[in-house]
């Protein structure tokens, strides 16, 4: 059963990228339908479009996840050699005025975009949920 992202809760934890679909080229639409998982083994899916197939996998997950963040820095670089290459993507997110990083890597350079963007989004929820650890901890 798919669930779609309004039944999604705003703070699952960690997700997990099931899968992914994009379509794009020079007269189309760019469009990309993402599948997660959340902590709790819930299966959330929606498509978004974009600027660009990246920009629409990143709509796609900012929608699932409720997590809204600017993308700061976007890098791509090849980690090995051929036709077959694993690309490495490296970004930056700031979500209210915390800067997080992500990586994703994939011999798929969209797939590589998503994990890496998923890895952001994981470690701010992370920091989050720390915080509330500690706040409650403190009594603060």
């Amino acid at each position: 059963m798919l669930w779609r992202r309004e039944q999604c809760s705003a703070d699952r934890g960690q997700w997990l990228l099931e899968g992914l679909q994009v379509t794009a080229g020079s007269n189309t639409i760019p469009t990309a339908t993402v599948t997660l998982k959340d902590s709790a083994g819930t299966i959330a899916q929606d498509a978004s479009v974009g600027d660009g197939p990246v920009d629409a996998i990143y709509s796609a997950i900012q929608r699932l996840t409720n997590v809204r963040a600017t993308l700061t820095d976007y890098r791509i670089r090849a980690v090995t050699k051929g036709k077959d290459a694993m690309g490495e993507v490296q970004i930056e997110l700031d979500h209210n005025g915390r800067k997080v990083r992500g990586r994703g890597h994939s011999t798929d350079i969209l797939e590589a975009s998503a994990l890496a963007y998923l890895a952001a989004i994981n470690r701010l929820s992370s920091l989050a949920s720390r915080e509330r650890t500690v706040t409650q901890h403190t009594g603060v």
